[in-house]
């Protein structure tokens, strides 16, 4: 790339400059490293023990002079999780630095450094955010790009992870009673401490303002009100002993890092840049660049977003190169739950071949009875209706004659099995409509 041009910035004062533009935009912006916050590794390898269910060991008593137990050392995995590099490089070209001749030169090249110094750690950290998020949206972390190929699962269990039975756009749904069984669920995942937040889109807190249920609780003497405040609604849910809601809505490129349409029960909220959480961290590792001499870090400030700025002959340029090597982690993925809980009616085309025997259909993990491939619609939803799923009749359409048909569910992945049908080509196909 040339040679480090330190006549224009010294590393280690753009490096400063760089990281306190990052710690604004993520203030402004809102970050989920006030969960899995920034913490600094002097290596590229970071060695935890990731928990199954957030259990610990008792101590045990013993008579005086006797030899202190040995603990078990923890019911979680010990794992080693290898530290990703980032980065990217921007350049200031020979056309901007030849409008930039003149006395004010100098002036005039440090501001675009700066500005492409910006440019490019946003870049980082913005890719770490989405990387935060699909973390805490899945409990895996699954990198292909750039010729990385990897997939990281924290081994987050299925009970953190569903849909409500039903959604809370329904008129008959009952946020506050879920939320408080799910808050319960979560303690006893837990070891009996409950999530310390709520974290939600403006989409889900707008539908919880405007619920009949909530209404009715801040109802006041002059009646309930059409929409309820963010405050009244914090109240309500502070009387139930639920934790604080906290919006995140931020998006990159264009797209959510959270689903909008999922509410996530995490540890509280902490600072960004502290230690780690109940939940994980997001390790920066030490980068290459840091350690070389002409870069002149302290040891103290090597860990993390790296910034130089380097000068080509041929043709002569100034690039400025920022880089990190991090990645976010689940130290204790059983303190994440994460609930859909906003669905809408999804279709879908059913069709039936077969002469005899039955097929099945299955939502939310529940399957129906055996149906005959001649059914008719009215039978076909009379077996999705009697699903222990908590769904009424009126919350399922379907149409179409004996063989073929439109479903369309409450909300959800409508699969099915057909292989105790018989007769020629006999089979079930199931294609979203």
């Amino acid at each position: 790339m040339g040679k480090l041009w330190t006549e224009v910035v010294e590393p280690a004062e753009i490096t400063g400059f760089a990281r306190a533009a990052v710690e604004d935009l993520e203030r402004q912006k809102g970050t989920l490293a006030q969960f899995l916050p920034n913490v600094s590794t002097p290596d590229v390898v970071v060695r935890t023990q990731v928990e199954a269910d957030g259990t610990g060991e008792l101590a045990q008593y013993r008579s005086f002079d006797a030899e202190t137990p040995i603990g078990s050392g923890g019911k979680g995995a010990r794992k080693v999780f290898e530290l990703l590099p980032l980065g990217l490089k921007e350049r200031v070209g020979e056309y901007d630095q030849l409008r930039a001749r003149g006395n004010a030169q100098a002036e005039m090249v440090r501001a675009g450094v700066d500005n492409a110094a910006i440019r490019t750690a946003n870049a980082i950290v913005d890719r770490l955010e989405v990387a935060r998020g699909q973390v805490l949206d899945t409990g895996k972390l699954t990198i292909n790009e750039n010729g990385v190929v990897q997939e990281i699962d924290f081994g987050r269990a299925g009970h953190s992870d569903f849909d409500a039975s039903v959604s809370w756009t329904d008129a008959n749904s009952d946020p506050i009673a879920t939320l408080m069984e799910w808050v319960d669920s979560y303690s006893s995942l837990n070891q009996g401490s409950a999530p310390g937040a709520v974290v939600v889109s403006r989409k889900v807190m707008s539908v919880l303002q405007r619920s009949s249920i909530v209404r009715a609780l801040a109802a006041t003497m002059a009646g309930a009100p059409a929409i309820v405040s963010r405050e009244a609604l914090q109240a309500v849910a502070a009387s139930f002993g639920l934790p604080p809601l906290v919006i995140y809505d931020r998006k990159i490129r264009g797209q959510f890092v959270l689903d909008p349409d999922k509410i996530y029960l995490l540890p509280s909220a902490s600072n960004a840049n502290g230690a780690p959480s109940a939940l994980g961290a997001t390790f920066y590792g030490q980068t290459l660049e840091a350690s070389e001499s002409e870069y002149s870090l302290p040891a103290a400030d090597q860990p993390g977003l790296v910034v130089g700025v380097w000068k080509s002959r041929d043709p002569i340029a100034v690039w400025v190169h920022s880089n990190a090597i991090a990645l976010p982690v689940l130290v204790n993925p059983a303190a994440s739950m994460v609930v859909r809980v906003l669905m809408a009616p999804a279709a879908f085309g059913v069709d039936v071949v077969g002469d005899s025997g039955t097929y099945t259909l299955t939502f939310r993990g529940n399957t129906t009875a055996g149906i005959a491939p001649n059914a008719n619609a009215t039978a076909v939803k009379s077996a999705l209706v009697a699903l222990d799923d908590g769904f009424k009749a009126a919350d399922w359409d379907v149409s179409g004659s004996a063989g073929s048909y439109l479903i369309t569910t409450p909300g959800g992945t409508l699969t099915g099995s057909g292989t105790d049908l018989v007769g020629a080509g006999a089979g079930l196909t199931i294609t979203p409509a």
